[in-house]
């Protein structure tokens, strides 16, 4: 079952561990599928793809509609790459289409509830 959770509101606070990069964005077109979680972030020079495994307890946060923070995150950075076979898909070129260069595959991630803030509620 593909679940769209893209009112759901997550914030990533993080620090990638594999290659030490730190940023704080909101966190867009959520998505869920059988304990794996899609989403896209806006950076300063694009958007970045980011996605990974996660458990059910991390399932239910996101699921709660709540203002979340991803307060850590492990896995590795890369470009996006483009096709290699004659006639495969071009996801560099479909990703580029959108200003996406880039995607973090975490191994690893910590969802919490964000503070009531400011932030969180001007989200809503």
């Amino acid at each position: 079952m593909d679940e769209k959770v893209g009112d759901y509101r997550l914030i990533a606070v993080s620090d990638i561990h594999a290659h030490k990069e730190a940023f704080n964005q909101l966190l867009h077109q959520v998505n869920l599928k059988d304990g794996w979680m899609s989403a896209q972030a806006s950076m300063p020079k694009g958007k970045i793809l980011i996605a990974g495994s996660i458990n059910k307890e991390q399932e239910a946060l996101i699921k709660t509609g709540r203002s979340l923070w991803i307060t850590t995150m492990s896995g590795e950075i890369s470009k996006i790459e483009p096709a290699t076979n004659l006639g495969e898909f071009d996801y560099q070129s479909y990703y580029r289409s959108q200003n996406i260069s880039q995607h973090i595959k975490f191994k690893h991630c910590e969802i919490v509830f964000a503070p009531n803030n400011l932030m969180a509620k001007l989200h809503k």
